[in-house]
């Protein structure tokens, strides 16, 4: 397995229901980036074409506000971390919700929406078990972002 997918397997648990070789088969699917501090992965209003999984670096999640060029910083994820869900989930077509720029250099793994559907078609019990651990983390997410809020009012 590459030494990516080890980082992002040690970092997240992404693969905890995985055997060896079902994370050697999803891992081959990935397209393996590197992105310079201050580039940005994908900005709010692109069309989601791919998850990205960090392998190394952190990046910012912000979201445009009523405001002109001002943002409201929704997250900053780490190694282990996921980004850009939404696309493997919506509708083909739909648009990024935030723009993610990397706040230092990043190693990223893109899982892109075609190598999504044939891990879908492939490996079906692989693609469960890889939603089941994204749902898991997602819900992790989730319930700090409500306990923000509750904190907030």
């Amino acid at each position: 397995m590459r030494e990516e997918c080890k980082r992002i397997a040690k970092n997240s648990g992404l693969f905890n229901y995985f055997h060896p070789e079902e994370a050697q088969a999803v891992c081959s699917l990935f397209e393996f980036r590197k992105y310079k501090k201050g580039e940005i992965l994908f900005n709010e209003g692109d069309p989601g074409d791919f998850i990205a999984f960090l392998a190394e670096g952190r990046v910012q999640v912000k979201k445009q506000t009523e405001f002109p060029d001002k943002h409201f910083v929704l997250a900053v994820f780490g190694p282990g971390c996921f980004i850009g869900e939404q696309a493997v989930s919506d509708m083909k077509g739909a648009c990024r919700g935030a723009t993610v720029t990397a706040l230092e250099d990043c190693q990223v793994a893109l899982l892109h929406n075609r190598q999504f559907e044939e891990l879908m078609e492939r490996f079906p019990a692989s693609t469960v078990k890889l939603l089941r651990s994204m749902l898991r983390i997602l819900g992790v997410r989730l319930r700090a972002a409500n306990k923000r809020m509750s904190d907030i009012f």
